[in-house]
């Protein structure tokens, strides 16, 4: 059997990579996306102390990847064309597809590969006659938008309202895969990740954020001080491991429901978030908090039902402090050796520029 993995280079798509390779070594595993294929970093920048290198995939995933004999096919999800070819060659069975813009991005990416990336997707398929039996798509809590909280926990069944480009991107892709699955007969499952928290992810994030700045405190001399926005909104955090391992199980196997959260269930304040960082890296009541102005149109609480996901039999293996303690320690990893541990190439003497 054939699995194909779009967006497979970005934060969320190395770890479902691996997932699969350990999970099933017999499985052909294809993965896409527009960058040139590089097994040791990611495509963003994480910053130590003041200075930006190229993030590093962590060793563990690095060799799950390399060795399952994963290939990579560098193409862009928007090419129709390329894509068909790419499903008729190699008789994909199962897609799980990954490839979209951040939320930070301007409108026009958010437009094309959020929504025309996945119309693309679904035109290969068609176009190909290919033996795709099963679609998972990868959407985002956030489709949910602003909710009450008699709301909560956020079931699946509960009309979405989102209130960001980035969401209303993801619900239009949601209902666009829907409505072009349906005549072909595909399978398509919908997995509504919420915030993810891991090694090696973009600092657009807040964990990542907050994991630099106190990595910069502890190892690079920089200031006891971070840069927080507000800290009373709530948030269900999945380590990325765990989500990984729900996408591959929503592939492996037929959910009877089409959408399904992929959380923990498990509700976390920004602020609560914040002092597990600062203990976990021994500067409790060390460190000074400088707020910023939250996010416009920022959801107080947010936390998913994660019934459907639990009925399929899948129990997280991370704990959030768990998942906070390996985000801590990839930022030391990038810090103690003074160079980039993706390539061995000196990051200008990191340590002497750590200084902020």
């Amino acid at each position: 059997m054939t699995v194909l993995v779009t967006g497979a280079q970005g934060f969320l798509g190395r770890y479902v990579v691996a997932c699969v390779a350990a999970c099933a070594p017999d499985m052909r595993i294809i993965g896409v996306g527009r960058s040139p294929r590089d097994d040791s970093q990611f495509t963003h920048d994480v910053t130590i102390g003041s200075h930006p290198i190229r993030a590093a995939v962590p060793q563990s995933v690095r060799q799950s990847i390399l060795q399952a004999g994963y290939e990579y096919r560098q193409l862009d999800v928007l090419d129709v064309s390329a894509l068909t070819d790419c499903l008729c060659e190699t008789r994909v069975e199962i897609i799980i597809h990954l490839a979209a813009a951040l939320r930070d991005s301007d409108e026009q990416e958010l437009l094309h590969l959020n929504i025309e990336g996945t119309r693309s997707l679904l035109s290969a398929i068609r176009n190909s006659n290919s033996l795709v039996q099963r679609l998972v798509l990868g959407s985002s809590g956030g489709v949910y938008g602003r909710v009450d909280p008699s709301d909560l926990p956020l079931s699946e069944d509960r009309a979405c309202a989102p209130v960001d480009p980035y969401s209303r991107s993801k619900l239009a892709a949601e209902e666009l895969a829907q409505t072009m699955a349906a005549p072909m007969g595909l399978e398509l499952i919908i997995g509504r990740l919420f915030n993810l928290i891991g090694p090696g992810q973009d600092e657009r994030h807040v964990t990542a954020r907050l994991a630099s700045q106190l990595n910069a405190i502890v190892h690079c001399g920089a200031p006891p001080a971070i840069r927080l926005g507000a800290l009373h909104p709530t948030r269900d955090f999945i380590d990325v491991r765990d989500a990984a391992a729900a996408l591959w199980l929503l592939a492996a196997h037929q959910p009877s429901c089409g959408i399904i959260n992929v959380a923990s269930g498990i509700e976390t304040s920004i602020r609560a978030l914040c002092e597990m960082f600062v203990c976990a890296s021994g500067l409790k009541d060390r460190v000074q908090l400088i707020h910023e102005d939250p996010r416009p149109n920022d959801t107080a609480r947010h936390v998913a039902d994660v019934s459907r996901l639990s009925a399929l039999g899948f129990q997280p293996r991370q704990t959030l402090r768990a998942s906070v303690n390996a985000v801590l320690e990839w930022y030391e990893s990038q810090t103690n050796a003074g160079m980039n541990p993706a390539t061995g190439e000196e990051v200008h003497s990191a340590r002497a520029n750590c200084s902020m």
